[in-house]
């Protein structure tokens, strides 16, 4: 504060006395410029010093004034005030404190001696600020020069670099307009402090809808493989199971992964396999007689099968392997070989044979078989009977009732099992179309047919 001499203050207050007293008027306009703004002053004011005490303003240190404190102020002059700043300044890990009245941060750099680039960022009292934007009125302020690094940042093997002066690495690429997902991979990390000028590699992940037998999942993800994303994302493969693309293959360019449940089941399924039948010939049981001497079991054949499910649904059936879980048991059935001699009273007397069949009879003569020489070389007539031969042998005596005694002596097409064409010339023909038992005349022959079915 600048302070006046008594006696010259009391001059002062005389002049100005003498100069109400003389009616002489000291009333005027003067311009004040205040730290740039200038304003029109309505003052009685004789001296600069008496306009500062009416407008309230004290000079400090620091301050500059225009014209001397002790100047005579005459309508229309310009004053000039500039009030000086205390600016703390930290910058290139320094600090310094200048008493100055530029209002310019970038004019108190300057006098400081300290550099700003245009990536850099500037601070006053903690908050970013043009280098160009002036500094309000206060008694101190702070500047903090905060250096911009170099950022060379590679993103799928193509590298970008800038300048940035954000505290963390995460920071600087957001200022840079690059916005990271939690699954996206940055090395360094997010929250590394950026002091120096750095290297960074971001693997930025990818969108991906996966489908699966329970619906379908949309996932973000860095992961290289698809079986990696299934294992990240808490479906992972297991078993069987398999995917498209396949789980070793990169990432589809569609965005989309199907993934397949497997399951495959063994089981064994059985099949009855048939018994055979095998005879048995019984010399205690009379022929043309059967009776079951084992009764037969049926075996069982085990297949092992592969059942293959995917998604639930089975796709395959397959047969592994087989083998006989039970071996069937034969049936053997028992035919009787005993011959008995019996008798049958015919009308034309008692006939003693050892075989009665019972047969289905039909007939024939020379017109309806085209021909009149039997198969054992005799002309046909009544007598001679056709007979399948595989069951009958040609030589064979029988006894035919209502036809009479017969000779198996011919065969034919349609004759098989049990049946039997009875013969007839042209003029003694009769129609048969009947079943009857026919008796095999005694005696037996060597060769017997024993099972006749």
């Amino acid at each position: 504060m600048v302070k006046l001499g008594l006696s010259r203050v009391f001059k002062i207050l005389t002049l100005v006395s003498i100069l109400i007293v003389l009616g002489i008027d000291t009333g005027k306009t003067i311009y004040m410029d205040l730290n740039g703004v200038t304003t029109p002053v309505e003052t009685t004011a004789i001296l600069f010093q008496q306009l500062l005490h009416q407008e309230d303003l004290a000079i400090k240190e620091g301050d500059q004034i225009s014209p001397p404190i002790s100047s005579w102020l005459k309508d229309g002059d310009t004053v000039s005030i500039q009030q000086g700043m205390q600016i703390f300044i930290q910058a290139d890990e320094t600090e310094q404190t200048l008493l100055t009245t530029h209002r310019k941060p970038a004019e108190v750099l300057k006098l400081a001696e300290i550099t700003l680039h245009p990536e850099d960022l500037l601070l006053v009292n903690g908050f970013p600020t043009l280098a160009d934007e002036k500094l309000p009125v206060s008694d101190t302020h702070s500047l903090q020069v905060i250096r911009a690094h170099h950022i060379s940042l590679s993103v799928d093997n193509e590298v970008q670099t800038f300048y940035s002066s954000a505290s963390t690495v995460g920071q600087a690429l957001w200022e840079q307009g690059i916005y990271l997902y939690d699954s996206d991979i940055l090395d360094p990390s997010p929250e590394t402090p950026l002091n120096n000028d750095t290297s960074v590699t971001l693997i930025p992940s990818k969108e991906l809808l996966i489908q699966y037998d329970e619906g379908q999942l949309k996932v973000r993800t860095s992961a290289t493989s698809v079986g990696e994303v299934l294992t990240n994302s808490g479906i992972p493969l297991q078993n069987l199971d398999y995917t498209t693309p396949p789980a070793d293959a990169p990432l589809p360019s569609n965005g989309q992964v199907r993934l397949v449940r497997v399951e495959e089941t063994i089981t064994l399924e059985t099949d009855p396999i048939p018994f055979n039948v095998q005879y048995q010939p019984l010399s205690n049981l009379e022929i043309d007689n059967q009776t079951i001497v084992q009764t037969g079991q049926y075996g069982l054949l085990a297949q092992r099968i592969r059942i293959r499910l995917e998604d639930g649904e089975m796709v395959s059936h397959q047969v592994e392997g087989e083998f006989i879980s039970k071996e069937p048991q034969v049936r053997i059935i028992g035919y009787g070989t005993e011959i008995v001699p019996r008798t049958l009273d015919t009308p034309a007397g008692s006939i003693q044979y050892w075989r009665a069949l019972h047969m289905y009879a039909v007939s024939y003569n020379p017109t309806s078989a085209g021909g009149t020489i039997t198969a054992s070389g005799l002309p046909l007539r009544k007598g001679l009977v056709a007979v399948d031969p595989t069951l009958i042998p040609l030589g064979t005596r029988l006894y035919v009732p209502g036809y009479g005694d017969a000779l198996a002596a011919d065969t034919g097409g349609g004759v098989r099992g049990r049946m039997i064409d009875l013969g007839y010339s042209d003029d003694d023909y009769e129609h048969w179309s009947s079943w009857v038992t026919v008796y095999f005349l005694w005696p037996p022959p060597e060769n017997i047919v024993w099972i006749i079915p």
